[in-house]
């Protein structure tokens, strides 16, 4: 054998059988650490039985190896499966299911006990070979297989129940186990079960760490859900070796000593030692082991129904603690209190705030389960306010309360009050020793219920409020898809809105061109002489059409910025020329509304500077129009066009009716109009402001706009000016001389 195979062996047999000693001393109550201690103890033995084969490999003390091997494999799946039914959660055991396990167990030790039926050991020139029957061997793989599948189904439902309680820790650790299980059991049957069936028995060393890896990674899971104080537990084990070895010195030194003053003559043969040592270390270890059976044989005859209520209450304080959840709140402590008290049944109904009514049952099976309910709601619903908040039947004076009782099969009624709030009520049945609820019974059940009270206010709260968020959730859900359902709805029509504009403007503004031109040209006296009636009459009718080209264009602009085609085209253009014109047009306009239109035009305006014509011009337009229709008759209009600094200021200046201050943020916003102006004027369309602004934010300029309500307003733009090359060039050479 290898040195890298025996040092593999014995770093599996010090893993496994240290890790047993700490899981044997620490809680041994608990049955989980009982049967992982088991599994870690069986590898420990397991791995030295192989590696006493490999390494002394003697004719007389091999049968003892190999069958002390074979049989410590066949426990490790054994314990694994006990321990898997504890591990996370308890799993009850079937007595049919107990009974075949154990029957198996039996089967195969005595298979492998019994010479000639599994296995047999013949001499071979390297000291001893295994021999193995076909038979025997095929019933041992068939159990080990068993049991290893068993024990790996067990892990299986056990990390899916984890996961579907949202236990996000559990679930890993218990996935781990899981993998590892399969990782250990797999490594151990390819080497120690399969490969010495084919003949192959070079291998046997590479199975072992398999499985004290699976020890230790259980061991530390274990440490990682706090089962235990691995300090006081490794302090024990140390305290428990020492004993231990000094125990089997002692017996060892008196019973040489004896026998050399006894019996001087006789010589102790190698195996007599062995036998002598292992019977002392089976002494010692057997000795509690003997204790504590009869202790728990005398406990249960005279204490048969005994219980320890701190440790009660400190199992119900830690799960009122550790518990939100109302299901899981109230079957964890119903549980805990009737494992203790140990009632027939146990019964728990809780009341909402909204009403409802929950009911949670231990041991309600059976065939007067029906009938128990159905009496124990009646009073629940009926007569609960009659009885004391903690009261045995028997304590009951009256006999109606004590036959209401007597007919739900209750013997005791706890109600879990808290402040005056009714938060539900406990019905236990008779317990099954026969005994009577002692006062111990009764203010263990008034100190628990008076915590689980508090925590089922808490859960409920808790519960009432998932409830509102969801609800919470779903109509901001619902509103939601409903405001993307308008949204969409809204921008189609705006869509259809934005095309509807375009068409109908470029369809009207065809005709209104060729009715402007032939209007201009009757006033041109091109279809004969015009009197000056009709020439008054051409006139507005020729103002109205520029008016009414001004708003398809408008409407033109406000397409093209919807679709994202609007743009701004500069050219040189005399922005003092534009002016001019449109207040000549407008001023006709002016005159009829017995306003008067004053223009002044300050120094130093550029005779070209790059601009969009035709959008400035309908800015201009649009900001003189607004103030003849909303000023007050008799009234004068000033228009004003100065140069600052780089800038051309253009403002329009009114005693009109004026905007409402309240107003004011929104005037420059699309098919927005101040209530005033709509009242002034129904006609408006609300787009003129909002194209201006945006065209003279196109060129880089600000708009002017002050206002007071009943007093008048100023509108108006400044814009940087640009020249073009040339009067640029000019511009400089006239600053240089």
């Amino acid at each position: 054998m290898s040195i890298v195979g025996l040092a593999f062996l014995l770093c599996g047999v010090l893993t496994s059988l240290i890790l047993s000693a700490v899981l044997l001393v620490s809680q041994r109550r608990s049955r989980m650490n009982l049967w992982l201690s088991i599994v870690s103890g069986m590898s420990g033995l397991w791995t030295l039985g192989i590696t006493l084969f490999l390494v002394h490999p003697d004719p007389d003390m091999s049968p003892w190896y190999v069958r002390g091997y074979y049989l410590a494999a066949i426990m490790i799946p054994f314990a694994l499966y006990y321990f898997l039914h504890y591990f996370p959660y308890a799993i009850a055991f079937s007595r049919v299911e107990q009974s075949l396990v154990i029957f198996l167990l039996v089967l195969v030790s005595g298979a492998i006990l019994t010479p000639g039926i599994l296995l047999d050991i013949v001499p071979s020139g390297s000291g001893a070979k295994v021999h193995l029957y076909d038979f025997g061997y095929a019933l041992y793989i068939a159990i080990f297989l068993f049991l290893a599948l068993g024990s790996l189904f067990l892990a299986l439902s056990s990390y899916k129940k984890v996961r579907r309680r949202g236990e996000v820790a559990l679930a890993r650790q218990a996935r781990g186990i899981l993998v590892i299980a399969v990782m250990a059991l797999t490594g151990g049957m390819i080497f120690n079960l399969f490969l010495p069936a084919l003949g192959n028995y070079e291998l046997i060393w590479a199975g072992p760490p398999f499985a004290a890896i699976f020890a230790t990674y259980i061991f530390y899971v274990i440490i990682q859900q706090g089962m235990f104080d691995v300090r006081a537990a490794l302090a024990r084990t140390v305290a428990y070796i020492l004993l231990l070895v000094v125990a089997v010195s002692l017996y060892a030194a008196v019973l040489f000593a004896s026998s050399e003053i006894l019996f001087p003559d006789t010589k102790i043969s190698r195996t007599q030692l062995i036998f002598y040592m292992a019977m002392a270390v089976v002494l010692m270890i057997s000795a509690r082991p003997l204790r504590r059976a009869l202790d728990r044989f005398t406990h249960s005859v005279f204490y048969r129904s005994d219980y320890d209520s701190q440790k009660t209450l400190q199992e119900i304080t830690k799960i009122t603690a550790s518990e939100i959840e109302l299901r899981q709140l109230v079957r964890r402590s119903v549980n805990v209190l009737c494992q203790s008290i140990q009632p027939e049944y146990g019964s728990l109904f809780i009341f909402s705030s909204s009403g409802k009514t929950y009911h949670y049952g231990k041991n309600m099976s059976g065939k007067r389960m029906h009938h128990r309910y159905r009496r124990q709601l009646s009073i629940v619903e009926d007569r609960l306010g009659e009885l004391p908040q903690l009261i045995r039947s028997n304590d009951l004076v009256s006999l109606e309360e004590r036959k209401m009782l007597d007919g739900a099969d209750a013997a005791v009624v706890v109600q879990l009050t808290l402040r005056g709030e009714h938060l539900g009520v406990l019905f236990l049945g008779e317990r099954k020793s026969g005994e009577r609820y002692n006062d111990d019974d009764m203010r263990l059940l008034r100190l628990a219920t008076d915590e689980l009270a508090l925590a089922v206010q808490n859960a409920l709260r808790f519960e009432e409020i998932q409830k509102f968020n969801q609800r919470l959730r779903d109509e901001v859900s619902r509103a939601t898809r409903d405001l993307r359902r308008s949204n969409k709805q809204l921008h189609q029509l705006d869509e259809v809105k934005n095309d509807f504009l375009s068409i109908a403007s470029h369809q009207l503004r065809t005709p209104l061109t060729s009715i402007k031109g032939y209007i201009s040209m009757v006033l041109d006296g091109d279809a004969g002489e015009v009197t000056t009636a009709q020439r008054k009459l051409l006139q507005e009718a020729f103002i109205s059409s520029q008016r009414m080209v001004a708003l398809i264009e408008d409407f033109l602009n406000l397409s093209r910025l919807q679709t994202g085609r609007f743009s701004i085209d500069c050219q040189p253009t005399s922005i003092e020329a534009i002016v001019k014109e449109e207040v000549d047009i407008l001023r006709n306009n002016a005159t009829n509304r017995s306003l008067t239109l004053q223009v002044v035009i300050g120094k130093n305006i550029p005779e070209a500077m790059l601009i969009d014509k035709s959008k400035i011009r309908q800015v201009v337009m649009n900001l003189v129009d607004n103030a003849i229709y909303y000023s007050t008759p008799g009234k004068r209009i000033q228009v004003r066009l100065s140069r600052e600094g780089g800038d051309v200021r253009f403002v329009v200046h009114d005693k009109g009716i004026g905007v409402p201050k309240s107003e004011q943020a929104r005037l420059f916003t699309r098919f927005y109009r101040a209530g005033n102006a709509r009242e002034k004027r129904p006609d408006g369309t609300g787009v003129g402001l909002y194209l201006a602004k945006r065209v003279i934010d196109e060129h880089g300029g600000s708009v002017i706009f002050r206002s007071t309500e009943g007093e008048g307003s100023t509108f108006g733009f400044i814009l940087p000016i640009r020249l073009p090359d040339s009067d640029l060039k000019k511009s400089k050479k006239e600053k240089s001389s």
